[in-house]
């Protein structure tokens, strides 16, 4: 079996995948996951405080609802 050294242009994939992903996950953290940690921190003071969370509405399911029948 013969081998072959890895080119200039191989070499340097993992290390610019590293970075890329790790962008990747510093963005989602500072988004994604902090506007689903205060989302839960709202439903949790609304909770709290005997609200119910503000959700939109959907409307009722195509025929009602069981208890509708």
């Amino acid at each position: 079996m013969v081998r072959r050294s890895l080119t200039d242009a191989e070499t340097a994939i993992p290390p610019d995948l590293a970075t890329r992903a790790g962008l990747w996950l510093e963005w989602h953290e500072r988004t994604v996951v902090l506007d689903a940690l205060e989302d839960l921190r709202r439903r949790a003071l609304a909770a709290a405080r005997g609200a119910a969370p503000r959700r939109p509405s959907l409307g009722s399911p195509p025929g009602g609802y069981p208890s509708e029948s």
